[in-house]
């Protein structure tokens, strides 16, 4: 679907004729968090990124379309992952240590490495990618057709967090949506047929 043809969904679940209360500036907004929140949640599209990284350097910044990194390279050794806590306790002052990476972990939008590279090295990283923003009505979504309801219904939740939506009603919305995410994530680990992804609009007519 379009950013249009996805915003008009939206539209239709809020059971509003267009903009009002809700602007489509904000739907658009949405619709592109919804994006890159299906990406993560179901893990849809995994990529591979070569980043280069200078000697001495900790954190490394992660590509901005890349969400969550589940595998990392150096000269095609793989990388073990580490928790932070695991290094404050077993090496003290690990920060400072310098060598060939052995260990890595995902610290919010940085990858830090251990030991910190002693000299420049290229890394390669794979992990859960998320598609372009939508910028332009015409621009088409990149998630995989099935999975492209799911981001209506993420816009659908975002915005009922702004009026007076009773709060079961949110957590309603909010439990149907990370349910069918976790359904379709299964299936797509799975290899399974894809889930048939069903989104009501008002009053239980479906589109």
């Amino acid at each position: 679907m379009t950013l249009a043809e996805l915003r008009d969904r939206v539209w239709v679940l809020l059971a509003e004729p267009g903009p009002g209360f809700f602007s489509n500036e904000e739907i658009d907004y949405n619709i592109n968090e919804g994006i890159r929140d299906v990406a993560d949640r179901t893990e849809a599209v995994i990529g591979s990124k070569i980043v280069e990284v200078e000697a001495n350097t900790l954190e490394v910044p992660l590509p901005d379309d890349l969400i969550r990194v589940k595998k990392v390279s150096v000269g095609g050794r793989k990388l073990s992952v580490v928790s932070p806590e695991a290094l404050d306790e077993d090496v003290p002052g690990w920060e400072e240590t310098a060598g060939t990476p052995t260990n890595f972990f995902q610290y919010g939008r940085y990858l830090v490495l251990y030991p910190k590279p002693a000299e420049s090295i290229e890394i390669k990283l794979w992990g859960v990618t998320s598609p372009p923003m939508l910028l332009n009505d015409e621009d088409e979504c990149g998630l995989p057709e099935y999975l492209q309801p799911l981001v209506v219904l993420y816009a659908r939740l975002m915005c009922k967090q702004k009026d007076d939506t009773p709060l079961d009603v949110l957590m309603a919305y909010h439990n149907d949506y990370v349910n069918k995410c976790e359904q379709a994530r299964r299936r797509i680990v799975s290899r399974s047929p894809k889930p048939v992804i069903t989104v009501r609009a008002a009053r239980g007519s479906e589109y």
